[in-house]
């Protein structure tokens, strides 16, 4: 008994072998947890980008380089101005000598021929929406501490709130208020906007992510879906360009009608 007592001595005593293998037992499993943490965040925050600049840099060595450098332009486009009204591109676009239709960039920048069609426009939106959808669902606590874009973001963040507390059944309905959320063009929605919604109504971030592509894919179906039948109509009508773009704005104007008229009626039974 008396030995054993030495031994514990010996253990818990700041001199010797027994400690120092004691204190690498305290300091390892930390600091492993801690690599494992941020190779997980550098995963999550990179990834998508990588997954993106993989498929272009494909895209141009087997399909075409004229094809990889069109998506890069949407891309741009698509994230800093238009959002998904690129896909309308190949119908509502400046039209160029040869007649196809080109994407003029904003603040006096050149028009870009672009070739692709209206599907193809969207399945990559549909790619691009689901790895937005992955960087903003598990990285929005890093990205608002970016100085450039933190601000951005927690403006974000303020009008998706105000707007889950104008609309309350955004909560109960949990995942599908969230999908619904995403599809309207109410204040602050969008998949920003969605996962800084998730964020509020306390969904996990992999349901976040899963919920937002869903309704990004949905989003950018839907609008190839109708610019692919808008197409259809104004070729066999042979609808002038100006003739075209007044039709776009007028039906704009009439989804925006149609989902005030849906906000009402939320308002009215959240009342």
């Amino acid at each position: 008994m008396g030995d054993t007592t030495v031994q514990e001595q010996e253990a818990r005593s700041p001199v010797g072998g027994a400690p120092a293998a004691s204190g690498r037992r305290r300091w390892w499993p930390r600091a492993r947890a801690r690599v494992r943490r941020t190779g997980r965040r550098l995963l999550t925050l990179l990834g998508p980008f990588v997954v993106v600049g993989l498929t272009l840099w494909s895209i141009h060595l087997f399909v075409s380089p004229r094809v990889a450098y069109e998506l890069m332009i949407l891309s741009a486009a698509s994230l800093f101005w238009f959002g998904t009204t690129v896909i309308f591109t190949p119908i509502l676009g400046v039209e160029m000598a040869d007649g196809t239709r080109g994407l003029e960039l904003p603040f006096g920048g050149p028009t870009i021929e672009i070739h692709l069609g209206v599907w193809g426009i969207g399945l990559w939106l549909m790619f691009l929406n689901t790895a937005a959808a992955f960087l903003y669902a598990y990285n929005l606590d890093l990205l608002e501490r970016v100085p450039w874009i933190g601000p951005y973001l927690r403006r974000a963040r303020h009008n998706a709130g105000v707007t889950l507390e104008r609309h309350p059944w955004i909560r109960r309905m949990a995942e599908a208020g969230m999908v619904l959320f995403v599809l309207s063009p109410l204040p602050g929605s969008g998949q920003l906007g969605g996962c800084f919604v998730g964020r509020v109504i306390g969904l996990p971030k992999r349901t976040i992510f899963f919920v937002v592509a869903l309704a990004g894919v949905a989003v950018a179906a839907l609008y190839a879906m109708f610019a692919g039948y808008l197409a259809k109509m104004l070729d066999t009508a042979e609808v002038g360009g100006w003739l075209r773009v007044a039709g776009f704005v007028v039906l704009l104007v009439l989804v925006g009608l149609i989902f005030k008229f849906l906000r009402y009626l939320g308002r009215e039974e959240s009342e």
